[in-house]
């Protein structure tokens, strides 16, 4: 039997599930973060699992990784002597950007961040190549060893190239990192054409300077983790997390890292599908809760919802992504007082060290975790299933200086009182994701997850009248989950830009195969059997005149002018799907063509086994908790010991490692063939099943 590892690392926890790949057997766990030495976190947590399973490191077939380095470098703003080289006249692409103020287009005191390559370090190249490929003026090689000396006498490691529609005709861009080669052998290099080979300037700059800057870090950090796992016996093929959902070798992600964006939230979203799926659920919120922050996701009609651009640290990033909105309300969120005496919460966060006061580590701002152990939702003698014993006293000691006594209220209404606020924040993501895009919460079940999720997800689902909310089999390792059952997956993307009805068929088709073969390749060097491959085609296309694309997938080989008029009539249905109309008359552009190449991989069975040996032992006690109404005594149980058709009646308590439910008073949770806990939140009828 071997075995397949998934380690998410977060900010504040480390999580790690081992799946066996024949049979049902499936152990999560959840350790410390170590932000000093991120690699002694994961090797406590390697050694922990194997012991709890029995066996040898050597024994584990493939390991995929999550890992937040690529946004931490964004946000942390980490000095890096980054040089851009780019056309004559295009220096200053990422500082001019798109002109306008994100967000609020009147708030003249916006201070944008500041482009990741200094001035200094953005030389220009004589060379010109226009939007048809056609080369206008030819690349100057002297000029081009000239800037690349130049970098080099100035210590810039990671060189990012960007020249003008490289996308179409990448010859000039291509001959420069040959010359960086020569003259700069030590440099990582980014190449547009290949980062990201897509139209519009500054994206495609942005990206691939993303690309460039956290490339020398992620790179040695790799090769750093797979000497570190050789040493432990973990030899392995090993993986990383991709934005777009789906797992890339540490050969292919070396190459471009800026693909490895939010791989942990990303990881949870795949986990909901699959989980829902197998619930019987269509339509899902996934809330995925850590200690750092919340991160919003969603499934629709069994899909998760996905982008083809996105920010990263307030930094453009034109690939495609899992859809995600990501607001400050983690456990460690910090709770304070701002200047009109009104209570707030994050995004500041305690972090793993010093962490939330309650941890003993040093912490002295209370946050949301010190709210819930005051409030009496947390154990103290419980959390991380009784390896850590939280201060209480000191918590309350925080909330009561800090939060209570100024604001002239109980402690106890101040420690629900973080949890509302907290819950106000998250509340504001989810509308984001679905009131804004004409979407009514109430027709989705919300799916909660994460060391923080299911404490909230009950309150958050009565506010927003969301009537089933799900938690899964191991809520605080879902992630970790999503990272286990994910497919290999490789984006191509090719921009022609042309009239669909000026477009030969045969042009279009040759774009697609061309790639096909680069998407057939890659999957090869994955060593992916091909039985176990899938290509997905598709278009991004748009009216004339339209400044942003819909992507339309093309179901069939493209073989006559049908063919054409089938893809624009589906082109015209998912405009007026998405946006309430469709143009039928004006004329239609095909922008870029892209092909998905998956390799798939088995999804482990999560079915439970009934134990009746254990069920009579499921309730552990009571225990006096705060809730709106005041303090009640609620049931206490071990989720572990439930089984299949167990049903709870609120108010209740719900332990496991990793992670606590909370069932309201007059809430209803069963659990189902799955281990997942299913709450019954508010009694109308639901679409999802």
């Amino acid at each position: 039997m071997g075995y397949s590892l998934a380690i998410d690392t977060g900010g504040t926890h480390t999580d790690l599930v081992l799946v066996a790949t024949e049979g049902e057997h499936v152990w999560a766990i959840k350790v410390p973060t170590t932000p000093t030495a991120p690699l002694q976190g994961i090797l406590n947590g390697i050694a922990r699992i194997t012991m709890l399973a029995g066996i040898d490191p050597v024994e584990i077939d493939e390991l995929v990784y999550g890992t937040t380095i690529v946004t931490n470098m964004l946000v942390q703003q980490e000095s890096v002597a980054l040089g851009l080289i780019t056309t004559r006249g295009f220096r200053d692409v990422l500082e001019i950007g798109r002109a306008y103020r994100t967000g609020n287009i009147y708030d003249i005191q916006m201070e944008r961040r500041p482009p990741l390559v200094e001035r200094a370090l953005r030389l220009e190249v004589d060379e010109r190549v226009n939007f048809r490929g056609e080369v206008l003026t030819s690349l100057d090689e002297a000029g081009c060893r000239a800037v690349v000396r130049s970098l080099r006498a100035r210590g810039s490691n990671s060189i990012a190239v960007s020249l003008l529609h490289s996308y179409i005709n990448p010859e000039h861009e291509l001959r420069v990192r040959d010359i960086i080669a020569e003259e700069h052998p030590t440099a990582h290099v980014s190449l547009s054409s290949e980062v990201n080979p897509v139209f519009r300037e500054y994206e495609r700059t942005s990206t691939t300077v993303v690309n460039a800057y956290v490339m020398p870090r992620m790179v040695d950090h790799l090769d750093e983790f797979t000497e570190r796992m050789n040493e432990r016996g973990v030899t392995s093929r090993l993986y990383t997390m991709q934005a777009n959902g789906g797992r890339a070798s540490f050969i292919m992600a070396r190459k471009q890292p800026v693909n490895i964006t939010n791989s942990g939230p990303v990881a949870g979203v795949i986990a909901g599908s699959h989980i829902a799926r197998l619930a019987g659920f269509r339509n899902v919120i996934t809330l995925d809760m850590g200690g750092t922050s919340c991160d919003v996701g969603l499934i629709e009609n069994g899909e998760p919802k996905f982008a083809l651009e996105s920010e990263v640290a307030g930094y453009p990033v034109q690939i495609k992504t899992v859809d995600l909105r990501i607001v400050g309300a983690g456990g460690g969120s910090i709770a304070w007082i701002d200047q009109g005496g009104g209570l707030r919460v994050g995004p500041q966060s305690a972090g793993a060290d010093p962490g939330p006061v309650c941890y003993g580590k040093g912490g002295r701002q209370p946050t949301v975790t010190d709210a819930h152990v005051v409030t009496g939702r947390i154990d103290p003698h419980y959390f991380l299933g009784g390896d850590v014993h939280l201060d209480v006293e000191s918590a309350r000691a925080a909330i009561e200086e800090q939060i209570a006594r100024p604001l002239k209220m109980d402690v106890l209404e101040a420690a629900l009182g973080i949890i509302r606020v907290a819950n106000a924040v998250m509340i504001r993501g989810i509308k984001l994701i679905t009131v804004e895009r004409g979407l009514d919460p109430r027709d989705f079940a919300l799916m909660a997850f994460g060391g923080a999720g299911p404490l909230h997800a009950a309150q958050l689902a009565e506010e927003l009248e969301i009537p089933v909310v799900i938690v899964p089999r191991f809520p605080g390792n879902t992630s970790a989950l999503g990272l286990a059952i994910s497919d290999v997956q490789h984006d191509n993307v090719m921009t022609r830009i042309q009239n669909i009805k000026d477009t030969r068929i045969d042009e279009m088709e040759g774009v697609f195969l061309q790639l096909e073969a680069q998407a057939d390749l890659q999957l090869e060097q994955e060593d992916i059997a091909a039985d176990r491959r899938r290509l997905i085609r598709s278009c991004d296309m748009r009216y004339f005149g339209q400044a942003y694309e819909l992507g339309v997938p093309v179901d069939e080989t493209l073989t006559s002018q049908d063919s054409l008029l089938r893809l624009s009539s589906a082109f015209h249905a998912l405009h007026r799907r998405t946006y309430g109309h469709a143009m039928e008359g004006d004329p239609v552009e095909v922008v870029n063509y892209r092909v998905t190449a998956t390799g798939l991989k088995d999804k482990p069975e999560l079915w439970v086994q009934p134990d009746q040996d254990v069920r009579a032992s499921a309730r552990k006690g009571r225990r006096e908790v705060f809730f709106e109404p005041g303090c009640l005594l609620a049931d206490v149980y071990e989720r572990r010991r439930l089984t299949a058709g167990d049903t709870l009646q609120g108010p209740v308590i719900i332990e496991q490692l990793g992670s606590t439910t909370i069932l309201q008073p007059g809430q209803v949770a069963r659990m189902d063939g799955y281990g997942n806990l299913i709450m019954t939140i508010v009694e109308r009828e639901t679409t999802n099943s």
